[in-house]
């Protein structure tokens, strides 16, 4: 604690049971951390500024979790974030039945597909131009 708030690394866990664990400065996540929704399956892991997602790091979801996210299926991104959105460039592997799985390469902007970008649906056919808002409006090849 420094001036009666979290400072340097530590463990918070609340009573919904969520958790994060890492570094903190003046009470916010700051820096490296993890955080674990209180279903433990969805999961950040990377860089924080001022409370929040920002730099480099990796989103995990699974199972229901993915609702009334970004995209409406399980999926894992790698990536930029910026103010708590995937923002920028990264890469997001879409988790289909069995293990099968689509994967987008790219830019996004807010959380969405957006800006140039190659998806590679499991079957290997590939579709590479500008996505707006999760949809391809400019094709590059299929």
């Amino acid at each position: 604690f420094e001036k009666n708030a979290f400072h340097g690394e530590g463990v918070l866990e609340f009573g919904s049971k969520a958790r994060y664990t890492g570094f903190f400065r003046n009470g916010q996540y700051h820096g490296e951390g993890v955080f674990e929704w209180p279903d433990r399956l969805t999961v950040y892991r990377g860089q924080w500024d001022s409370g929040e997602m920002s730099g480099r790091g990796v989103l995990s979801t699974s199972g229901d979790t993915a609702k009334g996210r970004s995209f409406a299926e399980p999926f894992v991104y790698a990536g930029e974030f910026e103010e708590g959105s995937m923002h920028g460039k990264g890469q997001v592997w879409f988790l289909k039945a069995g293990g099968v799985q689509d994967r987008y390469k790219g830019e996004l902007l807010k959380g969405t597909l957006h800006g140039h970008g190659c998806y590679t649906w499991s079957t290997g056919h590939t579709l590479t131009g500008i996505f707006e808002e999760n949809v391809c409006n400019s094709f590059g090849q299929k």
